[in-house]
């Protein structure tokens, strides 16, 4: 509606092209914009602003990413009075900035609207026809998965691909899990350790409305179907070797209205950015219409 409006973005070397779309009478209002940026400068700016000492100090985080907002929000600044919400698609490493905490006016661009993403419009039309499950006064269901024994073969192999990838704390993944599911009383439920297993998850996956996952997530740029969940194992098929590939939840059936993915370890990778249409349209296959994706450090803001 009249409220919304809907951005989506077009790296290029030299220039940066942001379209934006809006309903209007007795047409839909589009305008577009060509920023010049040098890319690679542009790229070190975003890097610098994402550190976790940037993160943490509001202040540092307001000066440094300035200039990526004067690129990415300047242009849209006009359009933007009297919304109530943005759907913002970016490109490419765009994907790395958390835009609802880049600096408008007074404040970031979260005071102004309400800021949700999408892979592409594609995706997000694909998203928006998937009916609700979910009957009328039925309580939800959460399933939560935390710290799954990581078989030694699938670490081996993320060691070789991240150098740097450490494992994640187990402890701490088994609190936050447990903190999340009190929310839900007796209808929560948690998997960890060996029990959180390729086979449990897929079992959670057709039934609960809300499924957390805090597993190790490998995004591969080159070939995003190949991307993979990481959990336990409990056989040799591949069902059960602990390693979900997003190309198999084209074969699901999945009745939960969200999906979190909770690991950003690997979204500095070449091209995650690029991937995740192709694991947004893959969970939209299953019948899931929405993806929460953690994108940057676990260190959170302070604004």
């Amino acid at each position: 509606d009249a409220r919304t409006l809907i951005v989506e973005y077009l790296l290029g070397d030299d220039e940066l092209l942001v379209l934006s779309v809006a309903a209007g009478q007795p047409a839909l209002e589009v305008s577009a914009a060509v920023v010049p940026i040098e890319r690679r400068k542009f790229a070190d700016q975003i890097a610098e602003a994402m550190k976790p000492a940037m993160l943490q100090d509001g202040a540092a985080w307001r000066k440094q990413s300035a200039p990526i907002a004067a690129a990415l929000l300047a242009p849209l600044s006009a359009r933007l009075d009297g919304r109530e919400h943005c759907v913002i698609v970016p490109d490419d490493l765009l994907w790395k900035i958390p835009f609802e905490a880049l600096p408008l006016g007074d404040g970031p661009l979260a005071a102004k609207v309400r800021v949700t993403y999408a892979t592409s419009l594609t995706t997000l039309a694909l998203q928006r026809k998937i009916p609700a499950s979910q009957p009328a006064g039925r309580e939800v269901t959460a399933a939560f998965v935390a710290a799954p024994e990581i078989p030694a073969p699938i670490r081996t192999q993320i060691g070789l691909t991240q150098p740097a990838w450490k494992e994640p704390d187990a402890a701490a993944a088994r609190s936050a899990a447990e903190a999340l599911g009190a929310a839900y009383a007796d209808r929560g439920s948690i998997r960890a350790a060996a029990e959180a297993t390729e086979a449990a998850v897929r079992t959670v996956f057709e039934a609960a409305d809300v499924i957390h996952t805090a597993a190790p997530f490998q995004v591969s740029g080159a070939a995003p179907l190949f991307s993979y969940l990481v959990f336990a194992a409990s056989g040799d098929t591949h069902e059960t070797d602990g390693r979900w590939e997003v190309r198999e939840w084209f074969s699901g059936t999945s009745k939960a209205r969200v999906l979190v993915l909770a690991d950003a370890s690997s979204m500095g990778n070449a091209g995650a950015g690029g991937a995740l249409d192709t694991i947004a349209w893959a969970a939209a296959a299953a019948g899931v219409p929405a993806l929460v994706i953690a994108r940057a450090p676990a260190e959170g803001f302070d604004l």
